[in-house]
């Protein structure tokens, strides 16, 4: 989670994938 880009998935989708 460095920076939070508005096209990109939620951060818990990418934890979780």
């Amino acid at each position: 989670m460095h920076k939070r880009n508005p096209a990109a998935p939620p951060p818990f989708l990418s934890l979780s994938g």
